[in-house]
């Protein structure tokens, strides 16, 4: 029916299988309280600007990934999707990664009906960065950066 024979069709079943066990499904994406929400943006927040690896490795899941959105030749960022605690906490940790963004000033508001981080220089939206929480709302399992002016007109 799939156009594969039976012992491939058992070795896919099989690498699925691995995964799912690795990484139950609904982990991520699960909305967790406001106030629990915005305490763990205000610890991101104040991570993230001192560069504090410890800090951000507790609030990172161990399959935490991050995917960035820039805006081509008009704003550079991180160009492939990071997956892993190791890689994510060495990009928002790095003293020159993401270092124009520290500099801008961040605020907590509604985006996608959930709060999350909004970016801005002298008033104009420059970035925004959204969090999916794991299921218990005590980490960070993604990590979003919307950095496209054309993305941003309606923030």
């Amino acid at each position: 029916m799939v156009g594969k024979t039976e012992s491939n069709c058992r070795q896919i079943f099989s690498r699925v299988k691995r995964t799912l066990q690795a990484d139950p499904a609904g982990e991520a994406m699960s909305p967790a309280p406001e106030q629990v929400r915005t305490g763990m943006l205000q610890r991101f927040t104040a991570a993230f600007a001192a560069h504090d690896v410890s800090g951000m490795l507790a609030l990172l899941t161990e399959q935490a990934v991050l995917v960035a959105d820039g805006g081509g030749r008009e704003v550079h960022t991180i160009l492939r999707p990071m997956a892993g605690r190791k890689g994510v906490l060495a990009l928002l940790t790095s003293r020159r990664v993401l270092a124009r963004m520290r500099s801008w000033t961040s605020s907590i508001e509604l985006i996608n009906g959930e709060a999350n981080l909004v970016y801005r220089d002298q008033g104009e939206v420059k970035a925004v960065l959204c969090l999916a929480l794991s299921r218990s709302g005590e980490q960070i399992q993604s990590v979003y950066l919307i950095m496209g002016p054309e993305k941003l007109g309606h923030v």
